[in-house]
């Protein structure tokens, strides 16, 4: 397998059929048997991305990984209305 990771975020966990992959490369090359596998990528902030496929005997799979960060509406007590509602 070929693991295309984005270069953002820096840190990310990938994990091959449930087993954690150290990343020492982008892009990630990962030696695998013939057969059905997973991949799932995470990143603190980001949705997860996951992909299920099939290798065939000698076949080099290339899956590009997309990461998107998750938008946060951010916390009551960051809105400095609720700090100065709480001084009145």
């Amino acid at each position: 397998l070929e693991i295309a990771l984005p270069a953002e975020p820096a840190e990310v966990e990938v994990r091959v059929d449930g087993r954690l992959t150290p990343v020492t490369a982008r892009p990630q090359l990962v030696e695998i048997d013939p057969g059905p596998h997973a991949i799932t990528v995470t990143a603190p902030g980001h949705t997860t991305f996951t992909w299920d496929g099939r290798v065939t005997d000698g076949q080099r799979e290339h899956v590009e990984v997309s990461l998107v960060r998750i938008e946060s509406g951010g916390s009551v007590a960051d809105s400095p209305g609720f700090w100065i509602g709480m001084v009145v």
